[in-house]
């Protein structure tokens, strides 16, 4: 909220007083206004309901905020379009996460900042949401689509919004029924009552000061953090080479014999560089990688922590993220590198299981590819592939024990470059097999629907363990 915004609500405040002054309209606004006094339940619920779809149809809620003002008053104007934006805000949240992610992404590319908003938001979700509500640097609907890009939770989104738009929200309904009052005293007839005109105004000018001030502060304060998030090539530790191949990187806790085998099936492909990550110190691991020519890196047994590792190592153009375990198929670097060539600076494969081909795979594979045209997440066991200087744009993997390609993948899809291709690579299946196919899936989409919903990695990660104790050791 800024001046400029004050200075339109005291227009619109101005434009409804003369609207109900001079026009028949007045006597329908009165019949609305009637009709919620006298059914103050179901007006309620139907404001807050259009608020929803309002928001939904990045319909400006200010006006929507005035007339909570003119219909309710004060004290419940307020109430009702606090609960009205924020389950709009909600509403947008999950559409723009879940249903329209690649629509979002095209827009937002389209901001500049938006790439240190996105990192900003990695390290304080809760302050960032915050000061953006308070600022007026983006508009309400909009911001409500962008943030479903990014890894803010849920929980934290719709606190921050509540609390952030408290001033915006006091200052639209004072006007609102500031709007009704003049009204009401204009219709009343007789001389005007200049005292409480004086009255009105002076509450209306205090409170829309005290909203300027937070808002001016706000912005401050969310130019100063997006001004330090902003990415920057220096803190990249090691250069990118002058030429366009592909660094593999390949995260292990063990998995020697699979190990043995994907090297064997890459070094036929000829990357650029194939880098091996060990969460723990491996002779083995270590001879093969001698035998191979391949580089080995240890790191602590923590999957994000193995792959940002590798990336950081890497000074080919390109990076390629593959589960050690993984069956890639024979022509998977001329896939990426066409890909990249076509325009896209990120991407992954279809998912598919390793093995004979069952009803139940076809039918798990499809859904996965049904949920990621959806706009759902990809995960690590889709090789995940990225040029390297976005994928340190992106934020790069996580150190979180579950879940640590999710802020990649949003800030890679916040781009609108990132392409899943057709070609597939195949899924170690002996998880399912050993947990048992229906639940090893069932207990995977509860784990990410908690998630979604704002659950930390580090309680869902020993709920995984627990439910599922095979797992109990990192497995990559």
């Amino acid at each position: 909220m800024n001046a400029l915004r004050v200075a339109v609500v005291a227009l619109l405040l101005a434009a409804i007083v003369a609207v109900a002054v001079a026009f028949p309209l007045v006597s329908w606004i009165a019949s609305g206004a009637a009709w919620s006094q006298q059914h103050r339940g179901a007006a309620g619920a139907l404001f807050i309901a259009v608020y929803v779809l309002a928001a939904l149809l990045v319909v400006p809620g200010s006006i929507l905020t005035l007339a909570a003002g003119y219909l309710f008053g004060l004290p419940l104007g307020v109430a009702l379009a606090s609960v009205g934006s924020v389950l709009g805000a909600a509403a947008a949240f999950v559409v723009g996460r879940f249903v329209a992610r690649d629509w979002v992404a095209r827009r937002a590319a389209a901001w500049p900042r938006f790439g240190a908003f996105f990192a900003a938001l990695q390290h304080d979700s809760f302050a960032i949401v915050l000061l953006a509500r308070l600022s007026p640097v983006i508009p309400y609907n909009l911001l409500n689509y962008a943030l479903a890009l990014t890894a803010s939770r849920l929980r934290d989104y719709l606190l921050a919004t509540w609390i952030g738009m408290l001033p915006a929200t006091v200052l639209y309904v004072y006007a609102g029924s500031l709007a009704k009052t003049i009204t009401t005293l204009a219709s009343a007839g007789g001389a005007p009552s200049w005292a409480a005109y004086s009255l009105l105004a002076m509450g209306f000018a205090a409170t829309a000061a005290l909203t300027v001030l937070i808002a001016r502060r706000a912005t401050r304060l969310l130019r100063e953090r997006l001004a330090a998030e902003t990415p920057a090539p220096a803190d990249w530790p090691r250069e990118t080479s002058a030429g366009n191949g592909i660094a593999v990187v390949i995260p292990v806790l063990g998995d020697a014999g699979e190990l043995d085998a994907l090297i064997e099936r890459l070094t036929m492909q000829q990357p650029e560089e194939i880098i091996v990550v060990s969460g723990s110190a491996n002779t083995e691991v270590v001879a093969i990688c001698d035998r191979r020519a391949c580089e080995y890196v240890e790191a602590s047994a923590n999957r994000g922590v193995q792959l940002d590792a590798g990336a950081r190592r890497a000074t080919a153009a390109v990076l390629w993220f593959v589960h050690a375990d993984a069956e890639p198929p024979n022509d998977a670097l001329a896939v990426i590198t066409a890909t990249i060539r076509d325009g896209a600076e990120s991407g992954c494969f279809r998912f598919a299981f390793q093995g004979p081909a069952t009803w139940f795979k076809r039918l798990l594979a499809q859904l996965v590819a049904l949920r990621i045209r959806c706009g759902g997440m990809v995960y690590g066991d889709q090789g995940i592939f990225a040029r390297r200087e976005v994928y340190f744009a992106a934020g790069g993997f996580t150190e979180w024990p579950l879940f640590e390609e999710v802020r990649l993948v949003r800030g890679l899809r916040a781009r609108g470059t990132f392409r899943a291709v057709p070609r597939a690579l195949g899924v170690a299946t002996r998880r399912w097999e050993r947990d048992g196919w229906l639940k090893r899936t069932l207990h995977n989409r509860w784990l990410a629907l908690r998630f979604a919903l704002g659950g930390r990695p580090e309680a869902l990660a020993a709920s995984y363990r627990a439910l599922l104790p095979s797992d109990a050791e990192h497995e990559q």
